[in-house]
């Protein structure tokens, strides 16, 4: 063997390494496209319809419940929750996809390493969308735990809203029996005093 068909076979193995990489990389970014980052967009869209019902719930008991402080901290961090949903539903806009760039493969020069330096290219193109839409997804899911967290902080104030709105709504129907018992009591008291 001489070393031209050793360098050949090298070129070879380089090659064949590259492309298993580059299928690698592939499923990576199909994972991510196709799956991870639909996979967020449902989670963001629960966590906001969950503040939308809790929101409209809220609404239409609050004619009919006194208010208490307790409804305007829900309310507070309900509609920031909300806020944080939408800004990352609009980040959600952007994906990155793989690109060469249409000019390297024309002014690649036919050398013997030219499908090698091709292959690097779509490596590279690969390999960057995945890291470019890893970092959406980060910034993405780091919106969701704040709303999260927030959605679960407007469930404790609702909680708290309610339980605080009832035990007003007892104690005043207990100064009203008790107001009704009076005047019964008195009311009484004055017709034997009659007789």
């Amino acid at each position: 063997m001489n070393i031209r068909d050793k360098n050949l076979n090298t070129l070879k193995d380089y090659e064949d390494n590259l492309k298993s990489h580059i299928e690698i990389e592939k499923s990576n970014i199909e994972t991510i496209l196709r799956t991870s980052m639909p996979h967020q967009l449902s989670n963001i869209k629960t966590i906001l319809w969950v503040n939308l019902v809790i929101i409209g719930f809220s609404l239409s008991i609050s004619y009919k419940m006194p208010f208490n402080f307790g409804l305007l901290f829900m309310w507070i961090t309900s509609f920031s929750a909300v806020t944080l949903n939408v800004i990352a539903l609009l980040k959600k806009r952007y994906k990155i996809y793989p690109e060469i760039d249409k000019m390297f493969a024309y002014n690649l020069s036919p050398t013997s390493n030219a499908k090698a330096k091709m292959l690097g290219e779509i490596l590279t193109t690969i390999k960057y969308s995945i890291d470019e839409n890893r970092k959406i997804m980060l910034h993405i899911a780091d919106l969701m735990h704040k709303s999260l967290y927030l959605t679960l902080a407007s469930l404790f104030f609702f909680f708290v809203y309610l339980g605080i709105a009832t035990y007003q709504i007892k104690r005043s129907d207990d100064g009203k029996k008790t107001t009704a018992t009076t005047k019964t009591f008195h009311t009484n008291k004055v017709s034997k005093g009659k007789f």
